[in-house]
């Protein structure tokens, strides 16, 4: 709905709103583009695929399937983002959800030519080019190192 289509893109079965996909780029199906999303030139899409409001794709980006990028997340050129991979923008910095209060959101910027493979957690972080993450990683920014150590506990039979 009322959204910019691009020259040669493809757009199936998606639900999008005041959405911006640049020419040859490919979305869907069942993907969810809210307002002010951007998808450059060449990008592609997959299936349920959630993109928040006023995130920015580059060109040439892959985003695979049952994704999850949030708002105030930019990706940035020839990146390529693995199955289930979710973005996070909110550190629980007060102890518990920001409840919607945008004010404790922080912004992820992902560089050109980064790999990020499937299941990988990115919380709010800055990602330089040419960069792989590796599958069910978690990348985090320093303050978080903070965080106390938990104890693993094995479990046997």
């Amino acid at each position: 709905r009322d959204c910019e289509v691009g020259q040669n893109a493809t757009v199936t079965r998606t639900d999008a709103t005041l959405a911006v996909i640049e020419a040859d780029a490919t979305v869907g199906p069942f993907s969810y583009l809210r307002p002010g999303t951007v998808l450059a030139e060449g990008g592609k899409i997959g299936t349920f695929v959630e993109i928040q409001k006023h995130a920015s794709v580059g060109a040439r980006c892959k985003i695979s399937s049952h994704t999850f990028v949030c708002e105030g997340v930019s990706i940035g050129d020839d990146v390529f983002i693995g199955h289930g991979v979710m973005f996070i923008n909110d550190r629980f910095s007060s102890g518990g959800p920001a409840g919607g209060d945008r004010s404790k959101w922080e912004k992820t910027i992902i560089g050109n030519y980064v790999s990020i493979g499937s299941n990988a957690t990115i919380l709010p972080v800055s990602i330089c080019d040419h960069v792989k993450r590796y599958s069910c990683s978690w990348v985090i920014a320093p303050p978080m190192l903070r965080m106390k150590r938990r104890r693993h506990i094995r479990w046997q039979r």
